[in-house]
């Protein structure tokens, strides 16, 4: 698992497969041997906007990484590294907290769910990845209306053309990805005046699940 506590607010609360599951969908490469944290975003339309995620630590008192490793791991060596921007001196600003929600099995058809945590002031909803394959289409909508489908016959084809300036998307065996926001700032949904927001999932088998959210929040203002 890897937890980042910032100013003691959890930021990052997610499994190491995950979080590497996510890094490949962006198409990120992971050398053997080394996890990269990653905070700017180089898959952004433009660099301005990938780098406005970048950890700034001018507001920061505390920040603390936890790693836990998998069991069965003998005579562990574990090293970190930064890349620090040099003068940038920024604070948090905006930052991409992950969480994940976890529900229990079920049989299959269509399973809605309307709990889960990314609405309030100033929070975006960048994208969610789902931890089962076994889904056909999902539906998200937003104060009663139709916001975001993903349909999986064409969900390649969609990504890649709505990614492709930039970089593309590789979807991942054992997830289903809804990729509200591609590589555009822009197209992160704004979850502040949302009151009703409910996703539809339909099961094509019973299983046991997270769904992991990738939220745009204002970090300085969530670890004051």
């Amino acid at each position: 698992e890897i937890k980042l506590v910032l100013n003691g607010n959890v930021m990052w609360q997610i499994s190491g497969a995950d979080y590497v599951a996510m890094l490949q969908f962006y198409g990120i490469d992971i050398q053997a041997g080394v996890l990269p944290l990653v905070f700017a975003l180089p898959y952004m339309d433009n660099a301005v906007n990938g780098d406005i995620f970048a950890l700034g630590t001018a507001d920061l008192r505390t920040a603390v990484l936890e790693i836990k490793l998998g069991s069965g791991i003998t005579s562990p060596t574990l090293n970190a590294y930064s890349e620090i921007l040099v003068g940038g001196n920024q604070p948090l600003g905006m930052f991409i907290k992950i969480e994940d929600t976890h529900y229990g099995a079920e049989g299959t058809g269509i399973r809605e769910i309307s709990n889960l945590p990314i609405t309030g002031a100033g929070v975006g909803l960048k994208a969610l990845h789902v931890t089962t394959d076994s889904i056909g289409e999902v539906e998200i909508k937003a104060n009663r209306a139709e916001l975001f489908k993903v349909i999986p016959e064409i969900n390649a084809n969609q990504l890649s053309i709505r990614t492709s300036r930039t970089g593309e998307r590789v979807l991942q065996a054992g997830y289903t990805h809804v990729d509200l926001g591609g590589n555009r700032l822009a197209d992160v949904v704004n979850m502040t005046n949302i009151a009703d927001f409910r996703v539809k999932l339909d099961f094509t088998a019973a299983t046991a699940f997270r769904v992991i959210h990738e939220l745009t929040v204002n970090g300085s203002a969530m670890v004051a």
